[in-house]
């Protein structure tokens, strides 16, 4: 699943949360890429600019 949501973004920055998706009968669940909340559109956008002095390196967004 995460393969696919990511065709076409080769070279390109990806911002999303990591989740798990629901399993299927037989299977485990998948891991999908999620919408960012508004603190991680933040975070990237300073990150970015270079403004890394607020940016925890445990939160950084990649």
């Amino acid at each position: 699943m995460l393969r696919r949501q990511l065709a076409g973004s080769t070279g390109d920055y990806v911002l999303g949360r990591l989740e798990q998706g629901t399993a299927t009968p037989g299977k485990s669940a998948p891991w999908i890429l999620t919408d960012p909340t508004d603190v991680d559109e933040k975070l990237a956008r300073q990150y970015l600019a270079g403004d890394n002095a607020d940016v925890d390196d445990d939160r950084a967004p990649f």
